[in-house]
Parts: C-alpha cells; structure tokens; sequence
C-alpha cells in the first residue's frame, strides 16, 4: 500500500562547471574489505569530473605517504587541477 501526502524536501541539482581535462578530480579510499590473495585489504579510487574517467588502485595499507604518492603525480602535471575533492571534502 502507497503512502500518499509524504512531501520530502529535496534539495537541486547543482551543475559542476569544468572546463578541461583534469580541471576537476576526486579521490576516495574503500574499506577495509575483506583481504584479497595479494593481501589488498583497500582501494583507491580517483575520478576524473570531464571525461569521466576512473582508475582504482589495491592497497595493502591506507598511510598519509601512500595518498601522497598516488595524489601528488596530479598536483605535479604540467596541468595541474583546479579543486580536487577527498571524501566530500573539497580542496581549491
């Protein structure tokens, strides 16, 4: 049976303005999760906002050295990104 007169606000869909490749990129960590046969117990996942695309990387461990090594090959380009956004949290 429907309930019917359950109004929720929701709030709009706000568009992200990118302009060029890379302009834009996230990064987030999954896990733990159960241990693989490699003994991977995490994944890094990176986004890219324009052209969509996604890369993700096993992880033994999660270490501020290891998030450096794999983030800061983006920040290093010759173009480097505008924002880059870490688990919701942005970064301009």
């Amino acid at each position: 049976m429907r309930k019917t007169g359950i109004k929720r606000n929701r709030a709009a869909l706000m568009p992200i303005l990118v302009t060029s490749p890379f302009d834009r990129v996230a990064m987030d960590v999954l896990g733990p999760l159960p241990m693989s046969e490699n003994r991977n117990k995490y994944v890094i996942v990176f986004g890219e906002y324009l052209k969509k695309y996604v890369t993700a990387v096993a992880l033994l461990e999660t270490t501020t050295e290891i998030m450096l090594h794999f983030g800061a090959p983006l920040t290093q380009a010759k173009q480097r990104p505008r924002a880059m956004k870490f688990d919701q949290q942005e970064l301009d």
